[in-house]
């Protein structure tokens, strides 16, 4: 599904990510179903469960999501696309590129890492004080505004949000119905 270069470097800017962040920082996706999974998949498994290429993290506040934008942007280097950040990675070597040495290479040469800001509500407010339109997943408020929606965990000597299992469930089902990408779908149904 994914290289282990991928994932690697992945998880690699998953904890740089998150230890320039306050606290709390929620983990979504396929990450926070690593961490949510990986110690009882390894004892039925005798195998690290997959990890992710993507890292998503949700924020509750416009203030949040700039402050981490800011970090990507200038401590990072991140670059800005739509409404996520990416950066080049050479596909054997894990070095960072820049747009203009991955250009020049074949695109099987190298991969993006993706850093995608989630919100649990976007309106026209939240988009003109951000300039763009975030992700936006709803079940989100649920971790931010109820202890009993989230699992604490300590990773990377910081604390992180998950949302449970059965709320991490719903939105990777609210994912997998309006994927496009083949792979993507199919780390979808694996996490689910």
């Amino acid at each position: 599904m994914y290289k282990d270069v991928e994932i690697e470097t992945s998880y690699n800017y998953l904890k740089t990510v998150v230890s320039k962040l306050k606290e709390p920082v929620c983990i979504l996706g396929g990450w926070a179903v690593f961490f949510a999974v990986n110690e009882s998949y390894k004892k039925q498994m005798a195998r690290v469960y997959i990890g992710s290429r993507d890292v998503d993290i949700g924020f509750n506040s416009v203030v949040s999501l700039k402050q981490a934008a800011s970090i990507l942007e200038k401590k990072l280097n991140f670059k800005f696309l739509s409404f996520r950040y990416y950066k080049n990675v050479h596909a054997e070597t894990g070095k960072d590129l820049s747009d203009e040495e991955a250009k020049a290479m074949d695109s099987h040469m190298y991969f993006q890492i993706y850093v995608d800001p989630i919100m649990p509500y976007v309106d026209k407010e939240v988009k003109a004080k951000l300039g763009f339109t975030p992700i936006d997943e709803p079940l989100l408020k649920h971790v931010f505004d109820n202890k009993k929606h989230r699992l604490p965990v300590k990773e990377f000597g910081r604390r992180l949000l998950l949302p449970v299992p059965e709320v991490l469930l719903a939105t990777k089902i609210n994912s997998v119905i309006n994927r496009d990408k083949e792979h993507k779908r199919y780390k979808d149904i694996c996490d689910i």
